[in-house]
């Protein structure tokens, strides 16, 4: 099986999951910006936008001089074809085509629910990247305070750490430190604690703890869905990333 062919198609449908003409958005990136291929393709500038800073985080396009390109990764590509290819056991130039837009087989049988995972992929990435990336922000901003956790966290979240670290199954892989212990919740409280919000202000763009605060509690029961596996449909999983971008944009990052 071609692993190139079938991330091509995962990551096309998952485009069109944003407009059902993401594919003539690509296709019309040909030296124009984002408004030329907006009227174009006749769909809102905004929904262009969202469509080919997806496109670009995939490698497809590049974006030089405020014009879109196509990249070799999709040049000379059916695109329309590949968006609805079926993958097979034996994937071949010859085999394992259709026009049904599904895989014809699911490896994980006699589990179920192998289609949903598929669609939700992309919210557990956003959730991977968001959660991580503050970690990250943390790290950064207190690493260098000798005992930072232990006088940081509130004694809700250090339970919450020990009762992790004492599970089994939390065992298996090494972690950095014990903020691979903390959920985004745990994230969220952190930051926004009376005892450290002054300190990460300088990394907001968003100085107003009361906006802050309301911004990013919207994503946390999306964020649950997720990590507890149950189905978001399309509309919900397209919310967990504009929730998760208006955290982003909140950040200097």
């Amino acid at each position: 099986m071609s692993s190139n062919a079938e991330e091509l198609t995962s990551n096309l449908q998952a485009l069109l999951s944003i407009h059902k003409k993401a594919i003539d958005v690509l296709n019309s990136a040909k030296s124009k910006n984002h408004h030329e291929i907006s009227s174009a393709v006749g769909i809102a500038s905004t929904t262009v936008s969202t469509i080919l800073n997806r496109a670009k985080g995939y490698g497809y396009i590049i974006k030089a001089d405020g014009k879109w390109k196509k990249t070799n990764e999709i040049k000379g590509q059916n695109l329309y074809r590949m968006a609805k290819v079926k993958f097979t056991d034996s994937l071949s130039p010859r085999k394992g085509f259709s026009n049904e837009g599904t895989r014809s087989i699911n490896p994980l049988k006699p589990l179920s629910h192998y289609k949903e995972a598929g669609e939700m992929m992309e919210a557990y990435r956003v959730i991977f990247c968001l959660e991580n990336t503050l970690r990250n922000l943390l790290r950064s901003t207190f690493g260098n305070e000798k005992g930072w956790m232990d006088n940081r966290l509130d004694d809700n979240i250090k339970k919450d750490i020990k009762r992790a670290k004492n599970e089994p199954y939390y065992t298996h892989n090494k972690r950095k430190d014990d903020l691979d212990c903390v959920t985004l919740g745990h994230l969220f409280q952190i930051i926004t604690s009376n005892k450290n919000w002054k300190d990460v202000l300088p990394t907001l763009k968003e100085q107003d703890k009361s906006s802050f605060i309301n911004t990013f509690k919207k994503i946390l029961p999306s964020r649950n869905y997720v990590a507890h596996c149950i189905y978001l449909d399309k509309t919900n999983r397209g919310l967990v990333e504009s929730r998760a971008r208006e955290i982003a944009m909140m950040f200097k990052l």
